[in-house]
């Protein structure tokens, strides 16, 4: 879409649209409805007015703030535009032919368009320029490999003899002549069993018109010939050509026509296909074909009736978005059946690989590697047995597979990982460059608004919400080492501040905020803000993508147990307040069989990851130890044990008081009196028939006088400040309505000095594995949920909560916003599982 040369702010936003969030400047989410996005702008254009400055240099930084206002409310309230720049941003609105947006729909229907538009823009761009491909085609005979696997003669020497039986490269160019003109030229070079050919090609291409086209091949080779097709659109669903070969025969003094072959392709539905194929003359054959394609699969089946050559086929391929293809082939030909499989992956952005096993009694067993790198292609076809050996289908099978793990986990990947760390760094230097720019925007931004920030201050009161210090960047604990990666942001936050209420919805960088810029490109950014409201003082830290509102009600204990806020509970979404009590119902439901349940879903390996828990976990008998969500006391028996393998049980210090209070009854006195641990063993779960099974259990193993049993909420722990020197919490936080309150009471009850330690499942990092995880989880675990405990319900619960678990380097970030320090995670079985690490400084 052209900038109209005639409006005064066309530009303003266009030379950083890279940086500047159209909804952060709004200071919106990205969601908000109309009635938002007009208070927005209503608001920001009386604060930005530049009447309200008589100062000619304010004025004109008021009226730079006011344009850039002006612009992202004219493109937000626009819906045709809001749908371009949601789905492509601004450089989707600065792209031509967008007149038949208004039968656009959804973000995928401007996707594609955008696509179609991007494409034919480079197709122009191509016909400007040659285009160059090429070919290489190497057969390499490993028969004698397997002949030799196969002899039964003891005292031969396995020597096998490998050579190259066929090799073939190919180059052509592509010459744009005109738009509808276009030249090619390609050189064929073969070399089989030591006799070598070659051949020259020329073609000629013209377009008709926009539904023809014709095209001329004429080949030098030891029998020259010439080829001619013609191709016609009928209608938008059916397509005709037809196309003939003129070969010189008897030293070039003849010209002789093997027939014409005629084809014709009907679109029966959106997906379905059909093709006839007929050819006349010598070779003579009638072929008949089905094409169905979606997005998961691809289907094809043909039959051909021929006097050389009849057979029928079906071909399919089932795709694994981001993962992989797999294919499969079956021919039935007149010597017999052919079978081929096999699978294609894409390995970086402009590599391709694939690999497929063939298998038929004529052939014998052969594997066919293939490579597309850009625009040349490496074809490997490896026969490895002239007859069909189980061993040969095994090694061709198998071998293929053990290799693509091994160069991705030792090539692909690393190569991967350095062009996205060029790639960042290439942002990131783009970012520093326009740094300066953007830092001096932002202290204009400010100059302006702290002639209005004595207004708001005033308009607050002293019971209102006063700003006291805010600062963005890179925050660590020795703030005053690193103030070169930290802004003063309090004047910009305090103008936004109306009817006692900082609200800002955006969930993007908050360096695209008015006033704002990032201080510390490429590093990790927070927003520290200390403030007054009714006269009490504040302090609280957001995310650089997390939306702000203040107050904080979660500082008051007066927020309302009924608020309408939902919640995950697997897939739904659920209100907050009914979350736990249909946690509690799932773990009631299968507390007897919890344990066993665990053991038949994970093989056995929630053991080894429970016990290697315990070994970084380090127990040390003179410790204050608590386990949350721990109601089986599976972890705290490993604790407890690990301990008594260095001291006799009789040196260690038990429990005072055999029965602990009730969580019921510290509930109702939280308020005026929280308690001590009464032994150096806790257990706390707020599902009381888990503990009933910990409590048992306990008594089984002789551990009922050494562990302490609570039942409590996770997120209101009834203990005293800094009672304890390690925190854990083993597959229960997911179960939690507030992940981040469960983490800050765990900050709440340690020590100086203490660790946090959480074992709980999350993403595998693999996309292979997690897709074959993912199935394994949705298809097995909740029917075997149902045979050994009675329950689909629950143990589907437990699969999807997996799901909506914030990922490992989310969580990470979580855990560092309450306040926690040194943190780490470290992945167990790829991903399946991880274990997180804090510390409270």
């Amino acid at each position: 879409m052209a900038s109209d040369d005639n409006d005064p702010y066309s530009n303003s936003l266009d030379r950083n649209d890279t940086e500047r969030d159209l909804y952060a400047v709004l200071h919106i989410s990205k969601d908000a409805d109309t009635t938002t996005i007009q208070q927005a702008y209503r608001r920001l254009t009386l604060l930005y007015h530049p009447d309200k400055h008589t100062d000619p240099r304010l004025k004109q930084m008021t009226m730079d703030l006011f344009i850039q206002v002006k612009k992202a409310y004219d493109i937000i309230n626009n819906p045709q535009k809001r749908a371009i720049y949601d789905a492509l941003g601004m450089k989707g609105l600065k792209e031509e032919g967008w007149e038949i947006i208004s039968r656009m729909k959804t973000a995928r229907e401007i996707l594609d368009e955008y696509e179609r538009l991007a494409k034919e823009r480079e197709e122009r761009r191509l016909n400007q320029m040659t285009n160059t491909t090429s070919s290489v085609h190497s057969t390499i005979d490993l028969t004698d490999m397997f002949n030799q696997i196969q002899s039964s003669d003891e005292n031969e020497e396995f020597s096998p003899d490998f050579h190259i039986t066929e090799f073939t490269i190919e180059e052509s160019i592509d010459i744009p002549i005109t738009s509808q003109d276009t030249a090619m030229i390609s050189a064929v070079a073969t070399t089989r069993n030591q006799r070598g050919t070659g051949s020259l090609t020329t073609s000629f291409r013209h377009l008709l018109s926009d539904l023809s086209w014709f095209r001329m091949d004429l080949t030098c080779s030891q029998r020259p010939h010439l080829g001619l097709r013609y191709f016609r659109r009928i209608t938008q669903k059916f397509h005709a050509s037809v196309a003939t070969t003129f070969s010189f025969i008897n030293g070039r003094r003849a010209i002789a026509t093997p027939g014409f072959v005629f084809s014709i392709t009907y679109q029966l539905s959106h997906h379905l296909t059909s093709s006839l194929q007929w050819k006349t003359g010598r070779g003579s054959f009638m072929k008949g074909a089905l094409q169905y394609d979606n997005q998961k699969w691809a289907i094809s089946s043909a039959v051909q009736l021929g006097i050389v050559n009849t057979f029928a086929t079906v071909d399919g391929a089932y795709r694994f978005p981001g993962v992989c293809n797999l294919r499969f082939s079956f021919k039935m030909f007149v010597f017999g059946p052919w079978i081929e499989y096999g699978i294609d992956r894409q390995f970086t952005k402009y590599t391709h690989g694939s690999a497929a096993v063939a298998i038929s009694a004529k052939m014998g067993v052969l594997l066919r590697l293939k490579f597309n790198r850009g625009s040349q292609v490496f074809t490997i076809p490896l026969p490895l047995s002239k007859e069909i050996l189980p061993s040969a289908i095994f090694y061709a099978t198998v071998t293929p597979v053990l290799a693509y793990f091994v160069l991705d986990r030792f090539v692909i990947q690393p190569y991967i990982r350095l062009e996205q760390e060029r790639e960042q760094k290439r942002r990131d230097d783009e970012e520093r460059e326009n740094q300066g720019e953007r830092r001096r925007e932002a202290m204009n931004a400010q100059e302006v608004l702290r002639s209005l920030v004595e207004q708001v201050k005033e308009k607050e009161g002293p019971q209102g919400l006063l700003i006291l210090r805010a600062h963005y960047g890179h925050l660590t604990s020795a703030m005053n080492e690193s103030l070169i990666k930290i802004i003063d942001v309090t004047i910009p936050l305090q103008t936004l501040v109306k009817d006692s209420t900082l609200k800002i919805e955006t969930t993007v960088s908050k360096s695209n905020l008015t006033g704002f810029y990032d201080p510390c490109i490429g590093e990790e950014k927070s927003l520290f803000i200390k403030y007054s409201f009714h006269s009490q003082i504040h302090t609280v830290t957001y995310k650089d993508t997390d939306p702000v509102l203040l107050p904080n009600r979660t500082l008051f204990r007066t927020h309302s147990t009924t608020s309408s806020t939902t919640t995950n509970f697997g897939y739904d979404q659920v209100p907050e307040a009914e979350k736990q009590a249909r946690v509690n119902q799932v773990f009631s439901s299968v507390a007897d069989k919890y344990d066993l349940m665990n053991d038949v879903m994970s093989f056995g390996i929630h053991r080894i990851w429970k016990d290697y828990f315990i070994r970084v976990v380090r127990p040390d008998p003179q410790w204050n130890y608590i386990d949350v969500a721990g109601g089986t006391g599976d972890i705290a028996f490993r604790y407890l044990k690990d301990i008594d393998r260095y001291q006799p049980p009789s040196q260690i210090p038990t429990s005072a008081t055999p029965e602990a209070p009730t969580h019921t009854y510290m509930a109702e006195s939280l308020e005026q009196t929280r308690i001590r641990p009464t032994s150096k063993c806790v257990v706390a779960d707020i599902n009381p028939q888990m503990l009933a099974v910990g409590k048992q259990r306990a008594i089984d193993n002789n551990f009922h006088d050494r562990i302490q049993w609570i039942e409590a909420n996770a997120e209101e722990l009834p203990f005293e400040n800094e009672q304890f020197d390690v925190y854990t919490i083993a597959f229960g936080i997911r179960n939690c309505t507030h992940i981040d309150r469960v983490v800050s009471e765990a900050y709440r009850v340690l020590k100086k000095g203490g660790r946090f330690l959480c074992l709980e499942f999350s993403q595998v990092n693999n996309t292979l594995l997690r897709y074959f995880y993912d199935q394994y989880s949705k298809t097995f675990i909740p029917p075997m949920g149902q045979i050994i405990a009675n329950d689909w319900k629950s143990y589907q619960y437990l699969i999807e909560s997996i799901r909506v678990f914030p990922k490992q380097t989310e969580f990470a970030d979580l855990i560092r916003s309450c306040q926690f320090r040194y943190v780490t995670y470290e992945n167990l079985s790829f991903g399946v599982a991880a274990i997180h690490s804090g510390y409270k400084l």
